[in-house]
């Protein structure tokens, strides 16, 4: 997560084509954190984990990081845990327009909290405590930014990050 991420082209036209990445043939012990290692490139609207389907769903802001990420995985396939990931387009469906007033806004899937004490507030608690809060968390890690305490908490939707900001602001 990058907590200063420009958003080039966040704009109603995003809608128009496709922007979701399906990934499947996912093994039974993936979390979402691996998936999000593998996909990068782009700003996401959400990274969505279907376990009982052994597939996950990534749906870009900017269409073109999408067709990079496919035509990247076409070309060189990659594998969690042993397993070769199948990917191609997935059904899409237009930005939400409270999302789309978001990421014109600047928001990201990524919370950044400085000056918080991680001895009163383990990485593994904040990521339970928000995750009930607010949703599905890819993960939450701790944050190397100015030599303060901080972390970085990356959701699966930008949605729940733009909701949980409001909430602690």
């Amino acid at each position: 997560c990058s907590p200063d991420r420009a958003i080039p082209g966040a704009n109603a036209a995003v809608d128009a084509v496709k922007r979701t990445v399906y990934l499947g043939n996912l093994p039974k012990d993936v979390t979402l954190e691996q998936v999000g290692e593998v996909v990068r490139g782009g700003p996401l609207d959400a990274l969505r984990y279907v376990a009982d389907k052994n597939a996950a769903f990534a749906t870009f802001i900017n269409p073109e990081e999408a067709a990079a990420l496919l035509d990247h995985l076409t070309r060189h396939p990659v594998t969690i845990n042993g397993v070769k990931v199948k990917a191609s387009w997935a059904p899409e469906k237009a930005l939400h327009p409270t999302v789309l007033h978001a990421i014109q806004r600047g928001a990201t899937r990524c919370l950044y909290i400085e000056n918080i004490d991680l001895r009163a507030f383990p990485i593994a608690q904040l990521q339970e405590d928000f995750g009930k809060r607010f949703g599905d968390i890819e993960y939450v890690r701790k944050g190397h930014l100015r030599d303060v305490s901080s972390v970085n908490i990356s959701f699966a939707q930008l949605r729940d990050a733009a909701r949980a900001l409001d909430v602690l602001r």
